[in-house]
């Protein structure tokens, strides 16, 4: 399940995030493995990443506990974290909840917005964004002009029975038979200021970049039932 949505938002916005972008010091970008969200009682409890709600004044309920590893093979890319305070953030969280309520979704976390960019060689294998239960679905906007690079489309998948759904785990136990199973139905718009809001748990990839420069803005939903407040935001960078 998925929805694009052309000119989501403008091209100057597009410029100013990509220019935001070149003012943060970008790191090489991971991909998660898995995760999980632990309660501060748990006797498993070690912290990794800190779940940070919009209101800083209230108390945390618990740690969401990240397993993310660094691979060229599996994902070559830059990525950095925007602000949690970017009015991006806001916006896509009002677009987010009427898609999740159009679509039977309930969520109340996103990760923040973070922009990936890849450069010549820069791709993202097959996979899908969906570990557990509290995963729902992800959002992109497509920053940078189809001019400015060749490439680095993407592309949603099925295997070889015809489903477009799995789970990481199944996806990384054998990387590279997900790689060869894998076929692409259907490529995303590369129009600027297009958004895509897609099922965590379906095939997508980015092919090599070839020519050029694409940027790309991301975000994540989920659903905590053990967290009591309405709103979560976390970092998954």
């Amino acid at each position: 399940m998925f929805k694009e949505v052309e000119n989501f938002i403008t091209a100057a916005e597009c410029k100013d995030l990509i220019a935001l972008y070149n003012q943060i010091v970008p790191a090489p970008a991971e991909y998660l493995t898995n995760h999980r969200l632990v309660s501060k009682d748990d006797p498993n409890y070690i912290y990794n990443y800190r779940v940070n709600q919009l209101d800083r004044n209230r108390p945390c309920d618990g740690e969401l506990e990240i397993d993310s590893r660094y691979d060229e093979k599996v994902l070559k890319a830059l990525y950095c974290q925007l602000p949690n305070v970017h009015p991006i953030n806001q916006r896509l969280w009002i677009t987010s909840c009427d898609w999740a309520k159009e679509n039977n979704y309930s969520i109340n976390a996103g990760s923040g917005s973070a922009i990936q960019k890849y450069e010549i060689g820069g791709h993202y294998g097959w996979h899908v964004d969906g570990f557990n239960e509290t995963d729902r679905f992800s959002l992109s906007i497509q920053l940078s002009d189809s001019d400015d690079y060749e490439g680095c489309n993407v592309e949603f998948g099925e295997d070889l029975q015809g489903s477009n759904r799995t789970t990481g785990q199944d996806i990384y136990h054998d990387w590279d038979l997900t790689q060869r199973s894998v076929k692409p139905v259907y490529t995303l718009s590369r129009n600027i200021g297009t958004m895509c809001l897609y099922d965590a748990f379906i095939y997508h990839r980015v092919t090599p970049v070839t020519k050029g420069t694409r940027y790309v803005l991301l975000h994540w939903f989920r659903y905590f039932p053990e967290f009591k407040e309405d709103k979560i935001t976390w970092s998954d960078g």
